[in-house]
């Protein structure tokens, strides 16, 4: 009986810790709204880290969070990817969109 408990105890803090961290992500990687409406040109120059980036996109409120950023960079292996040039940024873009189509896939 207690062992019954146990478990359906563990699964409901699995769903409910499962679900907060879900739409923290979704809400993470939701577009910002301070794109300009025409979009927005970003420049990656040569020595740029993933960090200098995010920092810069976070620091014009582009992305909601430079760790969410970076986790994604880390998660994917994508920091070899980091493409040097201009690259443009559209109004609804969440963060996985710039990260994807923006700066790291040409």
């Amino acid at each position: 009986m207690k062992i019954k408990l146990f478990v359906k105890t563990l699964l409901v803090l699995f769903v409910l810790i499962f679900s907060v961290i879900s739409i923290l992500v979704f809400w993470l990687n939701s577009p910002t709204n301070k794109i300009p409406i025409t979009g927005f040109e970003f420049q990656i120059k040569k020595g740029y880290t993933s960090y200098t980036v995010a920092t810069i996109l976070h620091n014009n409120g582009y992305i909601r969070s430079r760790l969410f950023f970076l986790l994604v960079i880390k998660l994917f292996n994508l920091e070899k990817d980091l493409k040097i040039g201009y690259f443009f940024i559209e109004p609804d873009s969440s963060t996985m969109k710039i990260i994807y189509m923006n700066i790291l896939i040409l």
